[in-house]
């Protein structure tokens, strides 16, 4: 899925329709534009260490804020890439520190309306063989990751008012700790979750849609907890056996399909047919939707 370089007005339609929804109310205003700058982000993969069997572990966050991101595996660096922006206080900053590093978006202050005309496009690349800490925040966003390949430890995702596809197309040949995903009134699809090598997840979907698909090469049992507000969730096996567990105080509408049920337990079709790992998905929901997807 592409996505233009330009901000366009459907991000601030986003984040006014979204959270107005939530009961808050946001007022923009318009910024001073100035012509297309572009920033070159480098930072070096950090050398191997003299010890073998020492793996240090990279704090890498990326703070995009408001704009357009597309972040890819299998840069030369840690992380290199391009960001465009035309408005002087989006220059973005880095910081490195001691396994550590920061791209942020520059220091906005007030509220800004994000038209036609303004530009902060991220285009980002993160290197393969280094293991890291991922945290992702984001504003308002129209953003593609494909984080499929990389040494993932852990990953967080604090999602604003966003539309955002995450893809882990590749195996993590590292296990991942854990994966937490906080979104606010987001439109947010993850693919390939049964490629994250995952023991523990949790998912709040807050105001929004979510579609969980969780195909992949399954390699040890994973729980993912799903906490959700007024929200749409559609789980998909993706080929691989997946239990999901609905609390018994849900108040959701449940569209099974061919899942099989047995009280507030359902099972994909693979369950029967799979005596490897599989995935459970605990489910607390208020007021909103889950549909039970078999895919492959």
């Amino acid at each position: 899925m592409r996505f233009s370089k330009y901000v366009t007005g459907t991000i601030a339609g986003l984040t006014a329709i979204a959270l107005s929804g939530c009961g808050l109310t946001i007022h923009f205003e318009p910024v001073e534009t100035g012509p297309v700058q572009s920033e070159t982000i480098r930072v070096p993969r950090p050398e191997a260490s003299a010890d073998a069997a020492r793996k240090d572990v990279w704090d890498v966050e990326l703070s995009p804020g408001v704009g357009t991101v597309h972040i890819s595996p299998g840069g030369a660096n840690l992380i290199e890439g391009v960001i465009n922006y035309n408005v002087a206080a989006l220059k973005p900053e880095v910081s490195v520190g001691s396994r550590s590093v920061r791209v942020r978006q520059g220091n906005m202050r007030g509220s800004v309306t994000f038209g036609r005309q303004v530009v902060n496009d991220w285009r980002i690349q993160l290197g393969k063989g280094v293991p890291m800490n991922l945290t992702l925040q984001t504003g308002a966003t129209k953003g593609v990751y494909d984080l499929g390949g990389l040494s993932l430890r852990s990953a967080v995702f604090n999602l604003g008012a966003t539309e955002t596809i995450v893809d882990f197309s590749q195996p993590n040949p590292t296990a991942l700790d854990a994966l937490t995903v906080n979104g606010g009134a987001a439109s947010v699809t993850l693919n390939g979750l049964g490629n994250l090598n995952i023991r523990r997840g949790t998912i709040s979907a807050g105001a929004g849609e979510f579609k969980l698909r969780f195909d992949g090469d399954l390699r040890a049992d994973a729980q993912i907890d799903v906490k959700g507000g007024v929200s749409s969730i559609e789980i998909n096996s993706g080929g691989n056996p997946v239990q999901v567990i609905f609390s018994s105080r849900v108040l959701t509408g449940i569209d099974a399909g061919n899942w099989d049920r047995n009280g507030q337990t359902y099972s994909s079709p693979e369950v029967a047919r799979s005596a490897g790992p599989r995935i459970t998905v605990r489910v607390e929901m208020g007021i909103g939707s889950v549909r039970l997807v078999t895919g492959g």
